[in-house]
């Protein structure tokens, strides 16, 4: 017998074109609805949604992380990093097992483990090596470096001495960093005898650039060779001076036949043609010094020749706008001090920071430490730094080394942004709140201030000697207490004692 469907074809072909009416009847209407978890239901749908459903996630993702990426690129790009190292006292004759009261140089300590250093002893060549490697690891390709002066450390035998431990240091620091800007600044023992020097001044300063070759390029060298300060540019925009500043302290000694005069080696004179240069160029600069001017934050003595400071307060005032930062060292502790305006109207503005960064020697009793700095390359400011040290204690108990970040200054005390009148805003705060000075005095020890207490006196004497630069303004603050007053103690130098 015949099928159905042989028997009635025209049916047959009626009830297909029905279906398929039908179906594409159903293919608009899910159109119109869009799909439904019905329709999600037929496996071949579903994966065709979740392929696409992927994609568009995916596209999404690597639009934002783009995005991201970008950003995060040309934030590197604009903010840039140095180091200062300063303070370094190199002790190529430095024992692991010598004693303190030998500065480290005669065997004879009962326990032993001084071998990245010890209290009270100068820098060893193994505490140098560690911080040049957590260096290089933290930041592979620094903008630059300052060196700040006292490479070698005090008590050198003769200037061969001198002249031997800075050529370890300057090859020590030129194989990790090869091919960086490093700017050297000379302190008080890189002379020999300390403070003073043994040949004159041509012969000697010629005869330390060439130990500081790597560095000190022949552009550079025409004012190193005649006083030991220098002028470079390390990228468009930025300058660096690097001062002398061991020729204005009170306890510098020239060389037999040499007199100090009214500007040595008329390095004041040239600073004020840089700074006049900077501005016609457009340019932001960086100043680099051993010495600062004003107060011992220790013994409150006056560092500088009271001329000198004049001198020199008077023309960073008057070129603030060009200076992006000061940076110093000398006192081994963590410390700064503000230049503020010398008008009335303006006595709360705080012009220019020089910022004291704390030593990597041990000699004075502080764990060693290494400062970062970061500026805006957009800017071409400051925009924060960070404190690195070893805890030297642990170090000599487990003879291993560790570098670790001590704080960062912005979070540290609760500052927006980073600008001078943020350590104008810090002083007011230091002044007080106790707490927040305490906190303070154990960064200025690097975190090693136990024997060290900061009573009322001794409180008072350290902001004033943040501010203050003259015996008649340091005894009008401490009569005062240290406070922000309305009266507040600006400083101005009688134009009779200014530089011309």
């Amino acid at each position: 017998m015949a099928s159905d469907a042989a028997r009635f074809p025209e049916e047959e072909e009626e009830n297909e074109t029905e279906r398929l009416v039908s179906t594409r009847r159903a293919t608009v209407r899910r159109k119109r609805r869009g799909l439904t978890w019905r329709d999600l239901k037929q496996p071949r749908i579903f994966v065709a949604f979740v392929l696409f459903a992927g994609s568009i996630v995916c596209l999404v993702l690597v639009t934002y992380l783009s995005i991201k990426n970008t950003e995060a690129v040309e934030e590197a790009h604009r903010q840039r990093t140095f180091f200062h190292l300063t303070d370094v006292e190199l002790d190529l004759a430095y024992d692991p097992l010598g004693t303190v009261s030998s500065k480290c140089h005669t065997k004879g300590h009962p326990e032993g483990g001084g071998t990245y250093g010890r209290f009270l002893c100068y820098t060893n060549k193994a505490l140098l090596e560690s911080a040049l490697t957590f260096m290089s690891k933290t930041h592979t390709k620094p903008s630059w470096l300052f060196v700040g002066g006292n490479i070698v450390a005090p008590g050198a035998s003769d200037f061969d001495a001198v002249r031997h431990t800075i050529q370890t240091f300057t090859k020590m620091v030129s194989d990790a960093y090869p091919a960086r800007h490093v700017f050297p600044v000379l302190g008080s023992s890189d002379m020999f005898p300390q403070w003073s020097m043994s040949k004159k001044s041509r012969t000697y300063f010629a005869e330390l650039s060439h130990d500081f070759s790597p560095w000190i390029t022949p552009s550079m060298n025409v004012t190193f060779s005649k006083g030991g300060f220098y002028s470079a540019s390390p990228e468009k925009g930025v300058r660096v001076i690097v001062l002398n500043t061991v020729v204005w302290c009170k306890e510098y000694k020239p060389h037999a036949g040499e007199e100090i005069g009214d500007d040595p080696f008329g390095q004041l004179a040239w600073l004020e043609e840089e700074l006049v240069r900077a501005s016609s160029t457009n340019e932001r600069v960086f100043l680099a010094g051993h010495a600062a001017p004003g107060f011992s934050s220790e013994t409150s003595e006056l560092i500088w020749h009271k001329e000198f400071i004049d001198m020199y307060v008077s023309i960073v005032r008057n070129y603030f706008g060009v200076i992006s930062g000061q940076m110093y060292g000398y006192e081994c502790h963590d410390d700064a001090r503000l230049v503020f305006s010398d008008q009335l109207e303006d006595r709360w503005k705080v012009l220019t920071v020089m910022n004291l960064a704390p030593s990597l020697s041990p000699g004075v009793g502080g764990n060693p430490a290494v400062r970062t700095y970061q500026f805006d390359r957009a800017q071409r400011e400051m925009s924060n730094f960070w404190q690195h040290y070893v805890n030297l204690q642990n170090a000599i108990d487990t003879r291993k080394v560790s570098w670790e970040e001590e704080y960062d200054f912005l979070t540290a005390y609760g500052l927006g942004t980073y600008s001078t009148q943020s350590w104008g805003d810090l002083h007011e705060k230091l002044s007080l709140d106790r707490d927040l000075f305490r906190q303070y005095n154990r960064r200025h020890y690097v975190l090693r201030d136990q024997n060290k207490p900061c009573d009322d006196t001794c409180w008072e004497k350290r902001l004033c000697a943040m501010y203050t630069y003259t015996p008649e303004t340091r005894e009008q603050c401490l009569q005062t207490h240290g406070h922000h007053t309305q009266q507040r103690l600006y400083y101005k130098p009688s134009s009779a004692n200014c530089w011309k």
